[in-house]
Order: structure tokens, then sequence, then C-alpha cells
């Protein structure tokens, strides 16, 4: 039918691929209410009636930094990450109305994960620093690089999935796929 979910998800996965050609370059969902963000260069914009009007959400205006990775907390979609080229992480609490910086990686922020068992756990990797992982909502972070010396490019991660169920985590990195459960 025409409200129901699959239906939604079909408008949310077309406006995707629209997106997609339009250079936008990531692309997070909300959708209980149809919400969407969306980055392309140094500009993070927002909608909330599945993408017939957008606003900003954020914007920077350094010279060579861009929106590197964009991820929205599947239990409070007011809580958004977004990782920064420079290695900037960046929390808002207001569904974008307002950014605090979380972390400084000092590498360029390729993806973010929020544990779908708890939110409150999330995983950053990096262009060439690693991962670095939160288990408090952002307060302190710990690298994790020491566990990747002997994997050659390991620290070089371009991409993060997770299992809620097993709790494992999967990593595209350099070295090739990366599996945790911790």
């Amino acid at each position: 039918g025409r409200g129901s979910p699959a239906s939604l998800i079909r408008v949310v996965a077309e406006r995707a691929a629209l997106l997609g050609y339009l250079g936008f370059t990531k692309v997070a969902y909300r959708f209980l209410d149809l919400s969407m963000d969306v980055a392309r260069g140094a500009r993070l914009m927002k909608s909330t009636d599945c993408l017939r009007s957008v606003t900003d959400a954020y914007v920077d205006t350094r010279a060579k930094v861009e929106v590197s990775a964009l991820s929205v907390d599947w239990y409070d979609p007011n809580v958004v990450w977004v990782g920064l080229s420079n290695g900037d992480l960046l929390k808002s609490l207001d569904a974008g109305k307002s950014w605090r910086t979380m972390n400084a990686t000092k590498a360029n922020v390729s993806a973010i994960l929020v544990s779908r068992a708890d939110s409150r756990q999330v995983l950053v990797g990096t262009e060439k620093g690693g991962f670095f992982r939160t288990t408090d909502g952002g307060a302190t972070w710990k690298q994790v690089d020491k566990e990747l010396k002997d994997l050659r490019n390991g620290n070089k991660v371009s991409a993060l999935v997770g299992d809620k169920a097993s709790g494992t985590v999967i990593a595209a990195t350099g070295y090739g796929l990366l599996k945790s459960r911790d």
C-alpha cells in the first residue's frame, strides 16, 4: 500500500539514489518520521519531509574541511554524529541545531557506528589513525591502534557495520575485513 513500511522504504531508497547522483556523499535516515540528513562537501543538510525541502544543519567554513562521515542515533534520532575530514568528531543532541566537538582524532573520520545494543557506545574509524571508541556517549575516548600494529594498513578504515544480536563489528580496512566482538 501507499503508506506501508515497504513503500516508505522504497521512497527513501529512491531519494537516496537521487542524492548519490547529485553528488551527496553521506546520507542518514530516520524511517519513523521520514527525516533525512545529507552531506555534500562542508555542508550537512536536514530534511524532515523526505527531501521536499532541506535546511542547513551544519556548515564548516574552514578551507578544505568536509563532512566525511555521518550517523544518527537509532535510539534518540535527535543525536547526530558528524565526522570531518580534519579529524574532528561532532555531536548534536538537538537534531543539528547546535554542535559540540567530542574528539579530535587528527585523521579523516571515515566511518561512525552507533551500537545497536547501546547507543552510548560509538566506534569511529579513521583513514590513518585506526579506531576510537567511547562507551559513555563521547565523554571519554580510547584509541584502538596498538592492536592493529601487526596488520599492515589495518588502521586505514573505510567502513563499519555492526550486528545487534551478536555485538559483532566488521570493519573494512586497508588490510581487509576485520571482525571483532568487543
